[in-house]
């Protein structure tokens, strides 16, 4: 399900650009330094125990999936684990905060701002795959589908990818108690589900490996910067000649 129609370009001054991919590819980072370089406003997901209260039960459960891996279990994902308890009360929580979220967008948008953004709507379909039961994920779906179905898409995705080691230093070293009991398997599918993408976009989208990306100093900013506006112009560009966009790859 792409959930994007890609007849037309909206020609309106404002611009919105969202960010995707997995735990760790440096959507957040990367996002305001865009936003900083379009002034645009940024409007961050909130990935908190205050935005969520189901959050840190949902990352306990996925414990379970780590301490199965160290004992040599064999496990999958995509389906119910043993104590999958608020997969479903997760899931719709982010989703009815990413609505709300997507109204204050769309309202600045409407003012002819510009909107940056480190994530996506589609990236709920994303996650609630990989946690919910299939009969769960129809459900799940058919509510994003009535939700979402007016807000208006991301004129661009920049969806970052990073390999699994890199996710996983990334994740550590930042800190995040919840988040340092994922296990590999789960990174590693959520991996694959962005990457599905690749067969049926959300939206126009770009590709950017950031693996060997560093954006520790303000020069690695501006260089990484540059290079983007750079190629934004030339999307905008190739907007206005009709081009499409579907899928491109970019590296910074």
């Amino acid at each position: 399900m792409s959930g994007y129609s890609f007849d037309k370009a909206e020609e309106t001054d404002s611009l919105y650009i969202a960010f995707a991919g997995p735990i760790g590819s440096g959507k957040t980072t990367l996002s305001q330094i865009i936003a900083e370089a379009l002034g645009a406003v940024f409007v961050p997901e909130k990935i908190n125990p205050e935005a969520n209260p189901f959050l840190e039960r949902f990352y306990a459960e996925k414990s379970y999936q780590r301490d199965a891996e160290k004992s040599g279990q064999q496990t999958l994902i995509n389906q119910p684990y043993p104590l999958a308890t608020w997969s479903m009360a997760t899931e719709l929580s982010f989703l009815c905060q990413r609505v709300d979220l997507m109204r204050d967008i769309n309202a600045l948008l409407a003012t002819g701002r510009s909107v940056v953004s480190d994530w996506v709507p589609a990236q709920n379909l994303v996650f609630s795959q990989l946690t919910l039961t299939e009969d769960e994920f129809r459900l799940y779906e058919s509510l994003y589908v009535r939700l979402l179905d007016s807000v208006r898409n991301p004129d661009l995705i920049v969806c970052l990818e990073a390999d699994l080691d890199t996710l996983i230093a990334r994740i550590k070293k930042r800190g995040r108690e919840m988040e340092t009991e994922l296990a590999a398997d789960y990174l590693k599918a959520l991996s694959r589900g962005y990457g599905r993408w690749k067969i049926e976009p959300p939206g126009p989208i770009v590709w950017v490996p950031t693996d060997k990306l560093y954006l520790e100093t303000p020069t690695d900013k501006q260089r990484v910067a540059k290079k983007f506006m750079e190629y934004l112009s030339e999307f905008r560009n190739g907007r206005q000649r009709g081009d499409l966009f579907i899928s491109h790859e970019l590296a910074i």
